[in-house]
């Protein structure tokens, strides 16, 4: 039987556009400080028992006000008790083996998108790939080539949108990754030839702010490439 590392490295290939290994390194410390809800369950947590964690952390900075201000007192619906089965191509692969081979990005957006939390969820070799290309796009398009520019304004001033809060209130975790995705769509689709200078400022915070919330790793880059975030330390000093 083949490892889990000879597999995964067989699903996803990791190159120096976009390397969840190196966001790791620069950004681990800050967000797992940020979101120790899931971080804490990482290491011992099946990935079904991961996967309803997510969901539950997002419900709660939903439901905070973190992602729109104004509330509905009404629009929350129960989480399902138990965690949905969740199965892969990957024999052993346990949550916090595949956290250590493609990142929390990828792991994430592979456990949140295509079906809501209760219901049962298969991860392909396929779908492990098609969320790293697409994080890959992302990089490709957003990542800033020029020197960083002076803070402009904290990223929470950029509120993600009012459909993802809907979305994630309902434990349609599926329709709110179908939603970012087509953020990111419409920011590639308006900008010239994908230049980052092209694209609508506020529009590429407010998709940053959204990003940030499902793929904390690449988000947290991206947004302290364009100032929206300070580092906690020099960005690239810890080995």
């Amino acid at each position: 039987m083949q490892t889990l590392n000879k597999l995964v490295a067989k699903a996803v290939y990791i190159s120096s556009e976009y390397n969840p290994h190196s966001l790791k390194r620069d950004w681990g410390f800050f967000v797992e400080t940020a979101r120790p809800d899931v971080f804490s369950e990482i290491s011992g947590a099946s990935l079904a028992t991961l996967r309803q964690i997510l969901v539950r952390s997002l419900r709660e900075i939903a439901s905070a006000g973190h992602i729109l201000s104004a509330n509905k007192e009404d629009d929350s619906k129960p989480e399902p008790s138990s965690p949905a089965k969740v199965t892969t191509d990957i024999p052993e692969a346990t949550a916090n083996a595949l956290y250590n081979e493609v990142g929390l990005d990828v792991l994430t957006l592979a456990l949140l998108a295509d079906v809501p939390v209760h219901r049962p969820l298969h991860i392909s070799h396929n779908s492990l790939i098609g969320h790293w290309r697409w994080l890959r796009l992302v990089w490709r398009t957003l990542a800033q080539t020029e020197a960083r520019p002076a803070a402009i304004s904290p990223i929470e001033e950029f509120q993600p949108a009012q459909i993802l809060r809907d979305a994630l209130l309902e434990n349609r975790n599926n329709v709110a990754i179908a939603q970012l995705r087509q953020m990111f769509h419409d920011l590639h689709e308006g900008s010239c030839k994908g230049e980052p200078e092209q694209i609508d400022s506020d529009k590429l915070y407010s998709f940053l702010a959204n990003l940030t919330l499902f793929c904390p790793f690449i988000g947290s880059e991206l947004s302290y490439q364009y100032g929206l975030v300070e580092a906690p330390w020099t960005k690239g000093s810890l080995k």
